[in-house]
Parts: C-alpha cells; sequence; structure tokens
C-alpha cells in the first residue's frame, strides 16, 4: 500500500471505511445499571448528571463499538445538557447510528436523559439499563471496592 498523508487519508476523494450494520442496537444508563457512590460524588462536583453509553453489539458476542453520551449541568443552571463523546475507533459506528442526524433536527434547547431516552427508543434501541442493574453487584478493584462492577 502506498504511502499516503493525514491530509490524503481525510480528503473527500478518500474512500470511507464501510460503518458496521450488522447488530443490535443498544444502550444503557451507565449511573443508574452500575451505582458507584464514590465516582458519582466526584463527578457531581463537576457538574456531572448522568452518562448513557451506545453501542452496536454484534450477535455473536462483543461490540462493533460504543460512545458516549453524558449530562452537565453548567454552575446553577438546573436544566442537563448532553455532550456526545466517541474515540476515534468507534466513529464508523457513530456514523451508521445515525444518532447525529436525528439530534442536529433537534431544537437547540438542552436534552437531558428523559428526551434522550426517548429518542434514542425512538430509534429502535434497546435500553439495557434495567437487565444490566439486575445483575449480581461484583466489587470494583479499581475503586477500592467503593463501587459495583456487573
Amino acid at each position: 500500500m502506498p504511502d499516503t498523508t493525514a491530509a490524503e487519508r481525510s480528503s473527500p476523494e478518500a474512500p470511507l471505511a464501510t460503518p458496521p450494520t450488522e447488530g443490535r442496537w443498544e444502550f444503557y444508563d451507565e449511573w443508574a445499571a452500575f451505582p458507584l457512590s464514590r465516582i458519582e460524588a466526584e463527578a457531581n462536583r463537576q457538574g456531572l448528571t448522568g452518562r448513557f453509553m451506545v453501542g452496536l453489539n454484534d450477535p455473536d458476542g462483543g461490540t462493533h463499538g460504543e460512545f458516549a453520551i453524558t449530562f452537565r449541568r453548567f454552575n446553577n443552571d438546573r436544566r442537563e445538557h448532553a455532550r456526545l463523546e466517541a474515540f476515534g475507533d468507534s466513529w464508523k459506528v457513530l456514523s451508521a447510528s445515525g444518532l447525529v442526524d436525528r439530534l442536529s433536527a433537534l431544537d437547540s434547547q438542552p436534552q437531558g436523559p428523559d428526551e434522550i431516552r426517548a429518542l434514542l427508543l425512538d430509534m429502535g434501541m434497546t435500553d439495557r439499563t434495567d437487565v444490566l442493574r439486575s445483575r449480581r453487584p461484583i466489587p470494583c478493584p479499581t475503586c477500592h471496592g467503593q463501587g459495583v462492577l456487573a
């Protein structure tokens, strides 16, 4: 394969990687599914109020990729504001989800967890929060036993 520069790879003529299409679109409310009191307390001090994890899960196990929607309150604003977060290895999945198009169609008012959950469900995604929450908790080794994993 010939050497290419970053500019050449990102040019409009560059072939785009085909986003995955097979799998199940699922999401979960991370804080409701895995309550981590110490982590949540610190996050709340920073204005964070929650996070949804959204992904395209492979029918044979694993995931094609996932991205997060975090919620934050700024200063004395009582409304929650949604923020989309995706690492580079999940950009194809984010693109395939159609979420950016749906979000851009919303008005510019802040969107909180209730509005985003309704949007994801309307897009045909499955909410796995209750399934994950019902699993037997396991002490989390990275937070010195203050939280749980499923």
